[in-house]
C-alpha cells in the first residue's frame, strides 16, 4: 500500500535528522567553556541556567560551591522559589544572620519568587560559610547539609530529577527530610528511591505538619532496602486516598474526620 511504501523512509529519515542534530549540538558544546560544561555535566544537570550562574560572579568560588553541594545548589539556581525561616509560632520572617543576604528575603511572608540563584551566588562570591547559610535557610541541622554534600548525585538523583518530582517551587523537601533521619538516612540509590516512594505516599496535609519524620518512623526498619517498606508505602497510599476522599466530600463531618486523622497520625 501507499502507506507501507512511505514507512520504509521513516527510519533512514529519522536517523539522518538525529545525526544532523547531534553534529550541531557537538559543535555548539565545543564553543562553550569546557570547565563549566564539565561542571554542569558532572552533577547531571545540563542546564543553561546553571552554566550561566557559574559564569557570573566569582567563577572559582561558584565552582567550589557546586562541588560542595552538587544537588542543593542547582535546585536553588534552577528552581523558581526558595524557603525562608519563620519565627516560631508567629509566621514572621526571620532576620538573616548575614546582612548582605537579607535583600533576598522577599517582600511578604508567602513570596514564592525569592531569588535562590542570587542568594547562593552572593554567598559564594563573598566567601560566606555555605553549609551554615544553607542550614539556616532550610531550618535544618548543619549535619544534614554536610551529609547531602557528601552524597553522590547518582544516589540522590540530580537537581533536575528532584525539581521534576517536587515542582519548580520546591525540589529540596525530600532531600532535606532524608538527610535529617539520623541512623535512617538513605545512602544508596535504591535506599533513596525507597525513601522517595515512601514520602510521596504520605498525604500532603500530614506531610506539611512533619518537618521531622523521626517520630512518624518510630518502630519502622532502619534500612530503606528492607522489603517491609514496600508494604508500609502501600498502606500509606491507601491512607492518602482516604484523605483525598474526605477532601472531595467537603462536608463538616468529613473535615472533622480528616482533622482527627491528622492529629492521630501526626501525633
Amino acid at each position: 500500500s501507499e502507506e507501507g511504501r512511505n514507512k520504509r523512509f521513516y527510519g533512514p529519515r529519522n536517523r539522518f535528522y538525529l545525526t544532523c542534530i547531534g553534529a550541531t549540538l557537538k559543535k555548539f558544546c565545543q564553543s562553550l567553556d569546557q570547565e563549566l560544561l564539565h561542571a554542569v555535566r558532572s552533577v547531571q544537570c545540563p542546564s543553561a541556567q546553571l552554566y550561566n550562574w557559574l559564569a557570573r560572579g566569582d567563577r572559582t568560588r561558584r565552582l567550589q560551591a557546586l562541588k560542595a553541594q552538587p544537588v542543593l545548589i542547582p535546585v536553588l539556581v534552577i528552581g523558581h522559589a526558595m524557603p525562608w525561616p519563620h519565627l516560631a509560632d508567629s509566621g514572621i520572617l526571620e532576620q538573616c544572620p548575614w546582612g548582605d543576604l537579607q535583600e533576598y528575603c522577599g517582600s511578604w511572608d508567602d513570596d514564592c519568587t525569592r531569588d535562590g540563584a542570587g542568594l547562593v551566588g552572593h554567598a559564594a562570591d563573598t566567601g560566606l560559610p555555605l553549609n551554615k547559610v544553607l542550614a539556616w535557610l532550610f531550618s535544618t541541622p548543619i549535619s544534614a547539609i554536610r551529609y547531602l554534600g557528601q552524597q553522590r548525585v547518582y544516589d540522590t538523583g540530580s537537581a533536575l530529577s528532584r525539581l521534576n518530582a517536587e515542582g519548580l517551587e520546591a525540589g529540596w523537601g525530600d532531600l532535606i527530610a532524608g538527610a535529617r533521619l539520623g541512623n535512617r538516612r538513605p545512602s544508596t540509590k535504591a535506599q533513596w528511591r525507597s525513601f522517595y516512594a515512601f514520602r510521596s505516599a504520605i498525604p500532603w496535609s500530614l506531610l506539611r505538619a512533619l518537618p521531622d519524620m523521626n517520630a512518624l518512623l518510630a518502630g519502622c526498619p532502619t534500612d530503606w532496602a528492607d522489603p517491609a517498606w514496600s508494604n508500609i508505602t502501600t498502606k500509606l497510599v491507601d491512607l492518602r486516598e482516604l484523605f483525598s476522599s474526605l477532601d472531595r466530600a467537603g462536608s463538616r463531618a468529613a473535615l472533622n474526620t480528616k482533622s482527627r486523622l491528622n492529629a492521630f497520625v501526626g501525633g
